[in-house]
């Protein structure tokens, strides 16, 4: 009788368990959920083009200002500029379907690249984030719970890419939205990510509504040491088809 009463103490002890489990995952899942509903990038109007200028500036050179300006339409269609005074020291742009390019910035032409190329690339500058890709990318998500961080009460969920660093994103809990995210050592073995890639931490400050949706407009960051504050300036415009097919 005894052991009959273990044994049924002992399932149900694994059905809890398997059930926290399918709980957390859901959880995880349902926080960047609720925030991606909150960004609403779908409101984003399809006759029109979000155009984003940003300004970065870093504490060792803060006279050296670099620009980024990014362009995107609907389906699919981008196009990312890199500026460091008036040289272009970097750039990108496909057109929603099968043409990538990439500016070479020592030979000053533009090159045609992969897909593959082109995305473990231009991913970083995709103002829609990580998250918005995670159903497509092998992303995997668990959550880390709730905890008290500068004296916010925030939501945890790590999250997992193969070739990419692990990351704990860090949600607001009143709000609902992202304010940080710390990235930690890949643990997917010898599947290096580029180093490249790599930030120490992001912060996000604010928030600018745009045609339904909502846009980064101020954030930190940290890459190897080196802060750097970008501020960023989102409006919608009218779509020029010219500038996702021409160089």
């Amino acid at each position: 009788m005894k052991t009959v009463v273990r044994l049924l103490l002992f399932a149900c002890m694994l059905l809890m368990a398997a059930l926290l489990h399918g709980q957390s995952g859901d959880t995880a899942e349902a926080v960047v959920s609720r925030y991606m509903k909150l960004m609403n990038y779908e409101a984003l109007p399809k006759d029109m083009m979000l155009e984003i200028t940003s300004k970065l500036v870093n504490n060792v050179r803060p006279d050296d200002t670099m620009v980024v300006r990014r362009w995107f339409a609907w389906p699919g269609s981008h196009r990312v500029e890199v500026w460091e005074g008036d040289s272009l020291s970097d750039a990108w742009h496909n057109d929603g379907h099968k043409s990538f390019r990439r500016y070479d910035g020592a030979k000053h032409c533009w090159i045609d690249v992969s897909e593959i190329y082109y995305f473990d690339f231009v991913m970083g500058y995709d103002f829609r984030g990580s998250l918005f890709h995670r159903k497509t990318n092998g992303m995997v998500l668990r959550y880390g719970g709730e905890r008290l961080f500068d004296g916010h009460r925030v939501r945890v969920v790590r999250a997992r890419v193969p070739g990419m660093y692990d990351r704990d994103y860090m949600f607001e809990e009143s709000s609902g939205l992202l304010f940080l995210f710390v990235e930690l050592d890949s643990s997917y073995g010898d599947d290096k990510p580029l180093e490249e890639n790599h930030v120490d931490w992001r912060s996000i400050e604010e928030y600018l509504p745009v045609g339904g949706s909502l846009v980064v407009s101020k954030e930190h960051y940290q890459h190897h040491g080196l802060r750097t504050e970008a501020t960023h300036t989102p409006r919608l415009a009218p779509f020029d088809k010219r500038l996702f097919e021409q160089d």
